[in-house]
């Protein structure tokens, strides 16, 4: 599920729609709903309607643009249409290996790629798309470092500067959306071992919380940017054993600001 103030998504990436047969199966829907009143807008549809395409495994809503995934695709609809408005890669299936975290911010569509070993590492790859005109390809900056970090990729956030992106190994990277290089990197690692980032957020002033409910203890870990030089400070951590999670605007205060909802 993604919502913005206006509209909630609702994904069912292994629906059968129209199944005749046994293989039949996966294609995939999505639902909008309007928040205003809570009335029904549309059903989108794989556009090439494959079994297996599991359409809306990953979402992401930025005002009336979605972007989902189907197969090793993604795609970015209008969702007061249910038109597509751009498919990101030349062909269906482009991308060749696993996608996991999207996540797109004025045109700006940020996708991960934890299992890719285009560069020979296996570590994993982003892929930035302006507009669906492919704009940076980011390897893992952390290769050789931190334990040999895998699967980059495997969570992103984005806002109009930045995209957060987390490994399995327990970092976080802060990437300039308009260069594509590391500004910086949120060694949750050195704080608690065990488990991996499950998820992370970016706010509008580039605040971010990760959550990482898997390691010993569960935490949530908030930090908050300094202005200059860029960096960033620790402020607090809460035990929460929540999987999915979202960042509010402004600045918490204190682990009594979050709220969350376990699985």
């Amino acid at each position: 599920v993604v919502c913005n103030e206006d509209y909630a998504v609702i994904s069912a990436p292994f629906a059968s729609i129209g199944a005749t047969t046994v293989s039949d199966v996966q294609q995939g829907e999505i639902h909008v709903f309007d928040l205003s009143d809570g009335s029904f807008e549309r059903t989108i549809v794989s556009p090439n309607q494959n079994n297996s395409d599991q359409l809306g495994l990953h979402m992401s809503l930025d005002g009336t643009d979605l972007a989902a995934t189907f197969a090793d695709t993604v795609a970015v609809w209008n969702i007061t249409t249910g038109n597509v408005k751009y498919t990101a890669g030349t062909t269906f299936g482009d991308f060749g290996s696993a996608l996991s975290g999207i996540a797109i911010k004025d045109n700006k569509l940020a996708i991960g790629q934890p299992n890719d070993a285009t560069d020979g590492t296996g570590t994993g790859r982003v892929l930035v798309y302006n507009s669906g005109s492919l704009q940076h390809t980011i390897s893992n900056p952390n290769i050789g470092l931190y334990n040999n970090p895998t699967h980059f990729g495997d969570h992103i956030a984005i806002n109009k500067d930045f995209i957060v992106v987390g490994h399995r190994n327990n970092l976080v990277e802060v990437i300039d959306v308009v260069t594509g290089n590391k500004v910086y990197t949120l060694n949750v690692q050195a704080k608690h071992t065990g488990g991996n980032v499950s998820t992370v957020d970016i706010n509008s002033t580039t605040n971010v919380l990760i959550g990482n409910p898997y390691a010993s203890p569960n935490q949530l870990y908030y930090y908050e940017k300094s202005e200059l030089p860029f960096d960033y400070n620790a402020k607090f951590t809460f035990t929460t054993t929540a999987t999915h999670l979202r960042l509010c605007e402004g600045s918490l205060t204190s682990s009594a600001s979050i709220s969350v909802t376990a699985d």
